[in-house]
């Protein structure tokens, strides 16, 4: 359902009622018409543009690394306030005063990590691992009111080689996507969850922030090095690459692409089947790359060397020299479908706001 339509077509419901009442009954004069008309387009504009922007609500997976963990040891902060506080005396008479009070905090241990993405909260045996490996330095910590306990936050700083990734990680961000639910934009077919169900297709990916799950069936690449490539040429092409390994063909992996709508907006989906260790029988890309190149490509590697972890260096070689993010900004005001739902409670809501709007005008002559 498109928003112009219902939008015009809701409106046109009010008008008319405002105008019978306002001939029927004395009560209703022209004023209220107008609040009446106005109150409709209020409601049908606020519910209908909450429905706009959850049907193009979507995601997006990024890339990054790990560049130091920190160990903030556990400490303790005092300090002095003054409290004012209330009296009540024998004839009700209430008085303030005011008198200086000790305040206490205790602070835990923390451990997190810096990353390309951000700051992330990290496990102690994880910054472990890292400072084992890295060593570690100190530095004053910032101990606001500090009264006792360790002053001294303990860094290790990952020293990655340029082309290789020892943390890798994931994060997923929210945007706004003017093509999730427009209208012949699109060259594949919508498929619901349960037709995907019954055609044997996964799920789209959902990983953790140190833990990925963009290898989907059995496939004899470590899922680890695939990360570490994905952090490598992420932050540098904004790209989210995905592996699938697919037993129904070309045709499957089209399936797969309407169901996961071409993925998301930074995706670049590789398809294919084959044997271990052998250049792929098939092999289908899809993706939202400004460049068909990239595809072209990928596939031309898929179907010529052995899939396994050493074809890594040539697919990120390909992937830096043609992947070419797609405009989304050209889409912006394209027309989105609105969910027959929104139209629905749109319409519910106007309908229970005007009478009630009207009766008010009828018993408040």
């Amino acid at each position: 359902m498109t928003l112009g339509y219902w939008l015009f077509l809701l409106m046109l419901i009010p008008v008319i009622a405002g105008i019978f009442c306002w001939i029927k009954y004395d009560t209703i004069d022209l004023k209220e018409l107008g609040a009446g008309v106005a109150a409709a387009i209020i409601t049908i504009t606020v519910v209908l543009s909450l429905g706009t922007c959850s049907m193009k609500r979507d995601s997006e997976t990024l890339s990054g690394s790990v560049t130091s963990a920190v160990y903030i040891p556990e400490w303790h902060a005092r300090w002095t306030e003054l409290e004012t506080y209330t009296t009540t005396d024998s004839k009700g008479k209430s008085q303030s005063h005011t008198r200086i009070v000790t305040r206490n905090r205790h602070y835990p241990p923390e451990w997190h990590a810096d990353t390309t993405l951000g700051r992330v909260s990290i496990t102690q045996s994880f910054y472990m691992q890292i400072a084992e490996k890295h060593g570690t330095h100190s530095v004053r910590g910032d101990r606001y009111h500090y009264y006792s306990g360790d002053m001294n936050d303990y860094i290790s700083d990952v020293h990655d080689d340029p082309e290789y990734c020892d943390y890798p990680m994931t994060q997923t961000r929210s945007w706004s996507n003017p093509l999730k639910n427009t209208q012949g934009l699109h060259s594949y077919r919508n498929i619901s969850d349960k037709e995907a169900k019954s055609l044997g297709l996964p799920q789209y990916p959902q990983n953790e922030t140190f833990g990925s799950s963009r290898i989907i069936g059995d496939i004899p690449i470590n899922i680890w090095n695939w990360d570490k490539l994905n952090s490598y040429i992420g932050p540098e092409k904004h790209v989210n690459l995905i592996l699938v390994n697919l037993k129904g063909g070309v045709d499957q992996a089209k399936q797969l692409q309407g169901y996961w709508k071409n993925g998301k907006k930074n995706d670049l989906v590789i398809c294919y089947d084959g044997e271990k260790n052998a250049p792929a029988q098939w092999c289908y890309v899809f993706g939202w790359s400004k460049s068909e190149l990239v595809k072209l490509n990928i596939q031309s590697l898929f179907l010529e060397k052995p899939i396994n972890d050493y074809l890594l260096p040539d697919l990120k070689a390909i992937v830096l020299a043609n992947y070419e993010a797609h405009e989304w900004a050209k889409y912006k005001d394209a027309p989105i479908l609105i969910g027959t739902g929104w139209v629905v409670a749109a319409f519910i809501i106007m309908l229970i706001s005007q009478v009630a709007l009207y009766l008010c005008f009828h018993e408040n002559n």
